[in-house]
């Protein structure tokens, strides 16, 4: 595992774990989103690279409502992560 890898060599099929809330101004819900994901150590898969060059993640729960919330996150130089290897 490699931490803090530059975000520019993930490649759409790796796997990474988000450690740390980004240090930055952010939405209140995306916030949440963050949280979510390092409370459940969730691994998530880079499912494409967007128009800009970002890779991106999407990542789907059950709310609290029962219903489903989904949601994409690109992956930047704020974010505190690593690459998982899954075998």
């Amino acid at each position: 595992m490699i931490i803090n890898q530059s975000w520019r060599d993930l490649r759409v099929g790796d796997h990474i774990c988000i450690l740390q809330l980004p240090q930055i101004q952010m939405l209140e819900n995306t916030k949440q989103l963050y949280k979510r994901l390092i409370a459940e150590r969730a691994i998530l898969i880079i499912s494409e690279i967007d128009r800009w060059g970002y890779p991106v993640i999407y990542y789907s729960f059950q709310n609290e409502q029962g219903g489903e919330e989904a949601h994409s996150l690109a992956i930047d130089e704020y974010d505190i992560w690593e690459k998982v290897n899954i075998t």
